[in-house]
């Protein structure tokens, strides 16, 4: 029997069309914006991109360019032994690193015959302040070319640099609650290793903003930003530590005032969203699908599984992405009700539960809140789950995430813990709950943060699972019936299709069409239907069936624990797809419009609302209930990075003042502190 898949991703975006069809209640599409526009929503681009968790990224402060060097550098003729060159052609003189624009040529020296390189030398100039690098080197051009470009950005523009220097930037960053801290922060080019590629790292130093004629702290290096460092292996990790390890530094002074680290805190346990987490696999002689029988069956122990690089461009090796697709997939058993991987053999896991490093949906996270005085590990915990599985199949996660919060609070004197999730991250977060006693809870739990949580489910899900489209605007460029294969391969999705209901404000009624065609329009009431026409097997639709009526989100009781749900509204928001297909079927052809609702561009504004029905509980258990929306805020993306005041990237500069990210970051600090 064919197993059950579903999709991965949580996003769609394509061309919309007017629509040549008339749906019993059609969205209204982009021609007709003034429903929105009401609401103080801008109309779309005709194709704009979607977000998620996983995707999104900390905005830097410095473009971070390093310069791609032509695999073939000229080296002269027989006829010459020693010969210079620009580095770029006459028509792009300037090599961008950073901000700064630097003009750069290279000499070689080579032997008798002119066919081998003996010696090189490079020589850059920054164009605005006419400050000059040179390095020699050996037969190795592009190593000597680095190493002027090292020597600009570490020695010239280094050591005691002001945010005036190309390489620098003056920011301002959030710390503790009530704090602000203006920073200098410059980036430097290094080479850890003969013949390696550049790596970045970055220093800075800070003040409090109350107070900028007041004392300051630097992080280590800054005026020799080579000390320290270890180059081998590369130190990547440097550049996003920076302003995090001077905010440290600055919160350790006796003086640092309302800028120091908070003399308490409440012990914090973050669960992040889909695909935030890292997975890995083992294969003991695992026989691969008969569609992929050429894909190992033993591993040389444990493999990452997520994120893989193999997803950046699947059809340039098509063999090696549906290997991958074959280890991904997970087997559902519509008699046991159970779930594995669908290959017998295979292992999965999370990556450092408890820790940061498994989780690299959400290094955007942690330098905010390590500027804000918690500290992995001591107070400051992650909880990563397999994504790929709903909340039924996730006994291990619930039983780790009980002792971690156990030990987060022993570790902070018996403080109860506060648990703050994104996404995804919410449902897991809410299922845990009602596994755990009310005396549990009250003698553990603070405070549950939901940050966009999808409690009534998103159109996305079912949208990316029917059209194969989604995975298109998150950076995978393959076909759409390819696409269909990979998001298919995971139950997960499942969850979070549109839930059927009858209060349209907070579910999808019979008149909330989610899919038209020409002959037929389909809700979430008709999902089962929906799945058989697409050609799935019967127990994919068997799947969708058990997991829509799984009791903790088609019950969804209160969690019993204070708790705060945050989410962005604003933005249009995928409602539904129209096809220009008779109805439809397993050769179903792209859609021909998207229509939208508001929302967060992800999920829309009635799913996070559902969590209203909490109020009646929480009243009788004499625990507190808060909504908080925040306009134009994308999905997730409540986090407050660093906002620069001058210099720096031109696109970071336009893109950071006044985002509504650092309006709910610092609304959710201030809500932890009552924790404290």
């Amino acid at each position: 029997m064919a197993r059950a898949t579903t999709t991965v991703f949580l996003a769609l975006s394509c061309a919309a069309k007017t629509s040549a069809f008339a749906p019993e209640r059609a969205p209204v599409d982009l021609a007709g914006f003034t429903h929105l526009e009401a609401l103080g929503i801008a109309a779309p681009q005709r194709q704009r991109p979607s977000y998620t968790a996983a995707w999104f990224e900390a905005p830097s402060l410095h473009s971070k360019t390093i310069p791609s060097l032509p695999g073939t550098l000229p080296t002269g003729t027989t006829a010459d032994t020693s010969k210079c060159f620009p580095l770029l052609n006459a028509s792009s003189p300037l090599v961008s690193v950073f901000d700064c624009q630097l003009k750069c040529s290279y000499c070689v020296e080579l032997d008798p015959t002119g066919e081998r390189v003996l010696s090189s030398n490079a020589t850059c100039v920054e164009i605005a302040s006419g400050k000059a690098a040179t390095a020699k080197g050996g037969p190795n051009v592009t190593t000597t070319i680095y190493s002027a470009f090292e020597n600009m950005t570490v020695n010239v523009l280094g050591g005691n640099a002001t945010h005036a220097d190309c390489n620098c930037a003056l920011v301002d960053v959030q710390g503790p609650v009530g704090c602000t801290y203006r920073m200098a922060t410059c980036s430097y080019l290094v080479l850890p290793q003969a013949g390696k590629s550049p790596e970045l790292l970055s220093r800075a130093t800070t003040w409090s903003v109350a107070d900028l004629a007041g004392s300051s702290a630097r992080s280590p290096g800054y005026e020799n930003p080579l000390a320290g460092v270890s180059l081998s292996p590369p130190s990547g990790s440097y550049e996003k530590e920076a302003y995090t390890l001077a905010a440290q530094a600055f919160q350790a002074r006796p003086d640092a005032g309302v800028c120091a680290k908070p003399a308490a805190l409440p012990p914090l346990v973050v669960v992040p969203g889909l695909t935030s987490s890292a997975l890995e696999y083992e294969l003991q002689d695992s026989s691969p699908p008969p569609w992929a029988f050429w894909c190992a069956r033993t591993t040389q122990g444990w493999k990452p599984l997520w994120p893989n690089s193999d997803l950046s461009h699947p059809e340039s090796h098509l063999f090696k992405f549906l290997c991958w697709v074959a280890n991904v997939q997970v087997h559902f058993d519509p008699t046991s009700k159970t779930f594995e991987p669908a290959r017998q053999g295979e292992k999965t896991r999370t990556v450092d539960f408890g820790g940061t490093d498994g989780v690299p949906g959400l290094g955007v996270l942690w330098g905010p809140l390590q500027a804000a005085g918690w500290r992995v590990s001591n107070d400051l915990f992650v909880a990563p789950f397999d994504w790929r599985l709903p909340s039924v199949a996730q006994a291990a996660f619930f039983n780790s995430t009980k002792a971690l919060v156990e030990r987060a609070a022993a570790r902070n004197g018996g403080k109860k813990v506060v648990i703050w999730a994104f996404s995804f991250g919410p449902q897991y977060t809410l299922s845990f709950l009602h596994r755990m006693s009310s005396a549990w809870k009250e003698r553990f739990i603070a405070a549950f943060v939901a940050t966009s949580p999808v409690w009534s489910g998103a159109p996305a899900a079912m949208t990316s699972y029917v059209s194969g489209y989604a995975a298109q605007s998150a950076g995978l460029n393959t076909s759409s019936n390819l696409l269909k294969q990979l998001v298919r391969a995971v139950p997960s999705l499942v969850w979070a299709f549109p839930r059927a209901g009858s209060n349209r404000t907070v579910s999808w009624t019979r008149d909330d069409v989610l899919v038209a065609t020409r002959s037929k329009n389909y809700t979430a009431f008709d999902f089962s239907e929906l799945l058989g026409k697409l050609g799935v097997s019967d127990t994919a639709v068997a799947q969708y069936e058990y997991l829509a009526n799984e009791a903790d989100l088609a019950d969804f009781a209160a969690p019993g624990c204070d708790t705060l749900v945050t989410y962005g509204v604003g933005l249009p928001t995928t409602s539904s797809l129209v096809f220009a297909d008779q109805d439809v079927s397993k050769h179903l052809s792209p859609p021909t419009s998207v229509m939208f609702e508001d929302g967060d561009g992800l999920v829309p504004r009635r799913s996070p609302l559902r969590s209203h029905s909490w109020a009646t509980a929480h009243a009788a258990m004499h625990k507190s209930l808060g909504h908080r929306e925040y306009l134009r805020q994308p999905h997730a993306q409540c986090v407050s990075g660093p906002t620069v005041i001058s210099g720096g990237s031109p696109h970071v500069k336009a893109a950071l003042p006044g985002n509504p990210q650092g309006e709910c970051y610092r609304g959710v600090l201030e809500y932890f502190m009552r924790y404290a």
